[in-house]
């Protein structure tokens, strides 16, 4: 398992849907959902030196720290940075015009109370479409986006807020297994000489 989270000020914040929408990522917390009125809020994660190799992801989830009490209902999706090695945010329109990953996950999130600390549902998904890209390496930068679909908000603490209970992004991954090969009648596993062929049975 591993955790993983922001590493800057500019690599969370949250974008205000209005007339002329509006990235923020100062704050000391990223709202995401709609609150009353015309407008609402998507909030983005960038995650820095995520060290999970090319393999398969048995799960993966982000906690993220309430910044407020809320209980209405808010209905969210998460999706992924379609990238290999994302970067962290600068305008609004950085932000809307990532591409985001074919996966998702629709989230309705329990009621909150400040402080507490809430899990997304699982996104391995996600995080599995991202490090399947041919151009992905170990160590590089995933964003994750939380969108409004419908209902209220929530408040989630970011960097600015807290470094250390921003959102924590948290993988289990199972890295391949090593290549089976065979030279000279010699079987090899992962360069490890395993025995001699002795002929189909």
């Amino acid at each position: 398992m591993a955790i993983f989270r922001p590493g800057q000020s500019s690599d969370d914040g949250e974008l205000m849907i209005v007339e002329t929408p509006v990235f923020n990522y100062t704050n000391p917390g990223i709202n995401v959902g709609g609150p009353p009125g015309d407008f609402y809020a998507d909030g983005g994660f960038r995650f820095i030196n995520v060290t999970v190799p090319a393999g398969t992801i048995t799960s993966a989830k982000i906690t993220f720290r309430a910044g407020a009490t809320n209980a209405a209902v808010c209905n969210l999706r998460i999706k992924g940075h379609d990238v290999n090695n994302s970067a962290t945010f600068s305008t609004w329109g950085d932000f809307v015009t990532r591409v985001r990953t074919t996966e998702f996950v629709n989230w309705t999130p329990t009621a909150w109370v400040a402080t507490s600390d809430y899990d997304t549902p699982d996104i391995s998904t996600i995080i599995q479409e991202i490090v399947d890209r041919p151009g992905w390496v170990s160590g590089n930068n995933l964003t994750i986006f939380a969108e409004h679909v419908s209902g209220l908000m929530r408040y989630i603490r970011s960097y600015d807020g807290d470094t250390v209970n921003c959102a924590r992004l948290e993988i289990i991954a199972t890295p391949p297994g090593p290549t089976r090969v065979m030279r000279h009648m010699k079987w090899f596993s992962g360069g490890t000489f395993q025995g001699f062929w002795l002929g189909w049975r």
